[in-house]
C-alpha cells in the first residue's frame, strides 16, 4: 500500500514537473513570436537598417514586416515560412554572409508573398484598376512606396 501511494505521488510529481515546463516553453514561444513581429526586432539587423529606415518613413510605417513579407492565408504557414526565412537570415548574420544593406534584394518566392499580400490588403483597389493593368507585378508601378531599391 506505501509503495503504491509512493508511486502515484512520483507520478504526479512527474506529471506537476512536465506540465510547468510545457508551460514554460509555451509562454517563451509566444513572447517570441510576439517580439519577432515587431518591425524593431526586423530593424535590429545590420542588413535592414536602410530598409527599416525607409518603412520608418513611408505610409505603411503602421504595418508589420510580416503582413507583407509573409505569408497570411493561415498561422501553421505563416509559422513554417517565419521558421525558414529566420534560419537563412540568422545564419547568414552568424557566418558573415549577410548582404550589406545596399546589397538586399527580395527574392522570387518573396516577390510572391508580397503580391499577394498587397492584393489581400488593397483588394478594393485592385478591383477598380483595368483588367490588362491587374495581370501586372503591383512592385512594376510601386516599387519605391515602402522600401528603395530592393527589387
Amino acid at each position: 500500500m506505501k509503495d503504491e501511494k509512493s508511486q502515484r505521488f512520483k507520478a504526479l510529481k512527474y506529471m506537476a514537473i512536465g506540465f510547468g515546463i510545457a508551460v514554460v516553453l509555451l509562454v517563451v514561444t509566444g513572447m517570441t513570436y510576439s517580439y519577432s513581429e515587431n518591425p524593431d526586432f526586423c530593424g535590429g539587423c545590420h542588413a535592414m537598417g536602410d530598409h527599416y529606415t525607409s518603412w520608418q518613413k513611408s505610409t505603411h510605417r503602421g504595418v508589420m514586416c510580416s503582413e507583407c513579407h509573409l505569408p497570411n492565408n493561415g498561422l501553421m504557414t505563416k509559422l513554417v515560412a517565419k521558421a525558414q526565412t529566420g534560419v537563412v537570415d540568422v545564419y547568414s548574420q552568424v557566418s558573415g554572409k549577410a548582404p550589406l544593406s545596399s546589397d538586399l534584394r527580395i527574392t522570387a518566392k518573396g516577390k510572391d508573398m508580397l503580391q499577394a499580400n498587397c492584393i489581400r490588403c488593397h483588394d478594393a483597389t485592385v478591383m477598380q484598376v483595368s483588367i490588362v493593368e491587374r495581370e501586372l507585378d503591383c512592385n512594376s508601378c510601386h516599387r519605391n512606396l515602402v522600401h528603395k531599391n530592393i527589387f
